[in-house]
């Protein structure tokens, strides 16, 4: 392993965590240094804090062997979340696999919208339509009590990322689980409040997408058909509009899509709103159905 390959070997945190930082980065891994630190923070058991008050440990045979074969797969350009087998969401942790997308921030933009429109302890019934790791639907009810959800997702995999989620997070008798195909599934769907962060990358656009997305994360939920990659959206729009019980859907796009996914959503009795991201590109849209008086 090239962290041993100097003349003095290796002893310390310290040692160790210098000679992999150098490591990835003749590798071309971005973030060299974070990267290094959070897999050998997972080695010893340490937060990066307490990594930083233990440099100068010395680390065992076990420590050694584990964070080699680690440093060895982020090397490849293995995404870290994949190699430790958790990404923190929301304030909170989630399994991950090769299975599943990796939750990222900007999601959490997406969770926010449907915490603030879901009254406290009134209960709901919240879809989340192809849910991956279940990271949405999960946040959206350990901040909302009452809520209850159904998680949709077209991979079985997935939805056993999923279901070990609800799990950990002890939402069992709160959560359906059902593995379909969400825009050919002739079910029913009754929930009041849709979420969604389907597959809207363009396969036009994969040169935008970075090296370890492209090489590790499951093309299905990362790639959307049609010109734009907007082919998930047009099949939403209709079971959304065609669906009696459903009021609002909440949606991340991409930040040049917004415009395109409208015409879908476009009727006289439907509102719109649209949430920036960090980096203040569009990035969720929020479509509401007017309440009509009897």
């Amino acid at each position: 392993m090239p962290i041993q390959s100097e003349t003095q070997p290796p002893h310390s945190a310290r040692d160790f965590l210098q000679r992999a930082i150098v490591f990835l980065e003749k590798r071309g891994v971005e973030a060299s240094r974070i990267d290094a630190e959070l897999l050998l923070c997972d080695v010893l058991g340490l937060d990066r804090l307490g990594l930083m008050i233990s440099l100068d440990k010395p680390l065992n045979e076990h420590e050694v062997q584990r964070y080699r074969k680690m440093l060895a797969r982020r090397g490849r350009h293995e995404p870290v979340a994949y190699i430790l087998g958790y990404k923190d969401f929301y304030g909170r942790r989630f399994r991950v696999s090769s299975a599943v997308l990796i939750p990222r921030p900007e999601t959490e933009l997406l969770v926010d919208a449907a915490v603030a429109r879901l009254r406290d302890n009134a209960s709901a019934h919240v879809l989340d339509i192809g849910t991956g790791t279940g990271n949405i639907g999960i946040s959206v009810m350990l901040e909302k009590a009452a809520v209850t959800s159904t998680l949709v997702d077209v991979s079985q995999a997935a939805l056993e990322i999923a279901k070990s989620n609800v799990e950990a997070h002890e939402l069992t008798e709160r959560v359906d689980f059902i593995c379909a195909d969400f825009l050919t599934s002739e079910a029913s769907w009754d929930a009041e409040l849709w979420l969604s962060n389907p597959p809207y990358v363009a396969r036009s656009e994969c040169s935008l997408v970075s090296k370890e997305t492209q090489l590790h994360e499951p093309e299905v939920a990362l790639f959307g058909e049609g010109d734009f990659g907007e082919s998930f959206y047009i099949g939403l729009a209709k079971k959304w509009l065609q669906a009696d019980a459903a009021h609002t859907i909440i949606l991340e796009h991409g930040f040049n899509q917004g415009d395109i996914i409208d015409q879908y959503f476009e009727q006289s009795d439907v509102e719109r709103e649209i949430i920036m991201d960090y980096e203040g590109h569009q990035r969720i849209r929020i479509y509401q159905k007017r309440r009509h008086e009897a």
